[in-house]
């Protein structure tokens, strides 16, 4: 009995942090989008608050090698 609590809390355990990281990825997405609404028609000049918005990091290997990683997860390489 001890042992199947222990595997029941364990998975509790599991199933709570995936609510608290999928209620931060919501709170990260709200705030995205609230910023592109404060956007005026397309951006025509660089907007600090805009890239930080957008990006999570970016990481230079090299000149020719720099990858842009976005909040959503997609990868531009250049």
């Amino acid at each position: 009995m001890a042992e199947r609590f222990d595997r029941t809390k364990a998975r509790l355990d599991e199933v709570g942090n995936a609510i608290t990281e999928k209620q931060a990825k919501k709170e990260q997405i709200e705030r995205f989008l609230a910023e592109l609404e404060r956007q005026d028609g397309v951006a025509t000049e660089f907007d600090e608050n805009l890239w930080y918005s957008l990006i999570d990091f970016v990481i230079v290997f090299n000149k020719e090698d720099v990858r842009f990683t976005f909040k959503d997860g997609t990868e531009i390489r250049t």
